[in-house]
């Protein structure tokens, strides 16, 4: 049968099938399943071709597989969310697996599936211990496609010499287990099982919330990293503001769209900025910053959506940003909103002050060194100079924005 999706195998009426044809229809609507989810996650190669980049990359739907901190305080322990992701593993596209003819699995986008019975997030990871002191280290939650079996069961099985049936214990069940997987290994180790947890080398970071100065171990290779913990001095407390999101996410056409509605607030020394509603696919936060060093009318929305091959150095991205002005309180209503986007890296300073757009009047807390999408907006006269606000000074606006990965 040939290697193509969308194949199947015919079976005539009074004909005898064999294993291998019911093997190969199971084999094929497997794959044309992971295909199509994997293709639908690619892009388009430059903002001057129209073609589809065919470098898939690995990754993850909405928030399945991001690591989430404790859910009861102080208890030592971080969650994988249960989820679907796809590895993407060319190369790796064994036949007639486990010796039965027709068991094949020729895709190349491998599942990746936690289940909400998964002790990953019921019982959830124990941290290992802190270091002490000053002392601090990265650990990273890595993992990879891990295809078994399984299912042991027993059927009647022809004897070829004897003509007759005989009942034997045969594995039943292809499948991609990831529950219960999780191994602990040091910083120089090599994972093995499906699930890792890695510790980082004990160092000195700059502080108890940043660990910059420490080394983070390496992801393994065949495996996808998760997420970086970072463990201070005596911590049994691990926040969302000590777990960096590593994850890639697997986007329609590879492009994230955020949109919502701001205010900007002058107080008569700086700028206050909140959000009123915001729209984020599921696993992206979004956070929100007012100018804090001047009354200019300036502010910023922080875009926190995974990293790895997503936002990998080696990727280039085309989007847009733009706003518009609703109403205005105190002032003229601004005549143009200039707006841009940059990816970057969540420095302290900043981390301390972030606000959560999607839940007003609370702190967004994510780690130090998060990469991040900035969209920035500056609010002009007809001059085109920046506006100030004074104290009580608003303005309500709207903004839109939409970014594609390319390579």
């Amino acid at each position: 049968m040939a290697d193509i999706d969308f194949s199947r195998q015919v079976l005539y009426p009074l004909e005898r099938p064999l294993a291998d044809d019911l093997n190969q229809n199971a084999t094929y609507a497997d794959q044309e399943v992971r295909d199509l989810a994997g293709l639908q996650a690619n892009t388009r190669t430059s903002n001057g071709s129209d073609l589809a980049l065919m470098v898939p990359v690995s990754g993850f739907y909405g928030s399945s597989f991001k690591v989430y901190p404790n859910q009861v305080a102080a208890n030592g322990f971080v969650y994988i969310n249960p989820g679907t992701g796809l590895q993407y593993l060319p190369g790796t596209t064994p036949s007639a697996i486990n010796g039965v003819i027709g068991l094949d699995d020729p895709s190349a986008f491998k599942p990746l599936i936690l289940t909400s019975n998964a002790s990953e997030w019921g019982a959830g990871i124990a941290v290992p211990a802190a270091p002490g002191g000053t002392n601090g280290r990265v650990d990273i939650i890595e993992v990879r496609a891990n295809m078994l079996v399984n299912n042991p069961s027993s059927r009647d099985v022809l004897q070829p010499v004897s003509g007759a049936f005989a009942p034997q214990v045969l594995n039943k069940t292809l499948q991609w287990p990831l529950d219960n997987t999780t191994a602990f290994i040091g910083p120089t180790d090599t994972a093995t099982t499906a699930i890792a947890y890695k510790t980082g080398t004990v160092g000195v970071p700059a502080s108890s919330t940043n660990p910059t100065g420490l080394t983070v171990p390496p992801t393994d290779p065949g495996y996808i990293k998760l997420a970086q913990i970072f463990v201070y001095g005596t911590n049994t407390t691990f926040g969302a503001d000590l777990i960096t999101d590593s994850r890639g996410l697997l986007l329609d056409n590879g492009t994230l769209c955020v949109s919502g509605s701001g205010t900007i607030v002058g107080d008569g020394a700086n700028v206050q900025a909140t959000v009123v509603s915001a729209a984020a696919p599921p696993g992206v936060s979004v956070g929100c910053i007012g100018n804090l060093a001047s009354t200019d009318a300036t502010a910023s929305f922080l875009v926190f959506a995974g990293e790895g091959e997503f936002w990998g150095p080696d990727s280039s991205y085309q989007g847009g940003v733009s706003a518009n002005v609703r109403s205005a309180t105190g002032i003229t209503i601004p005549t143009t909103v200039a707006a841009s986007s940059a990816v970057l890296s969540l420095s302290s300073p900043v981390q301390q002050l972030l606000q959560n757009a999607l839940v007003t009047g609370t702190q967004l807390k994510v780690a130090v060194n998060s990469g991040y999408i900035a969209l920035s907006f500056a609010f002009l006269d007809s001059s085109g100079s920046l506006i100030t606000l004074g104290a009580g000074n608003t303005i309500n606006f709207n903004f839109t924005f939409m970014i594609q990965r390319m390579m």
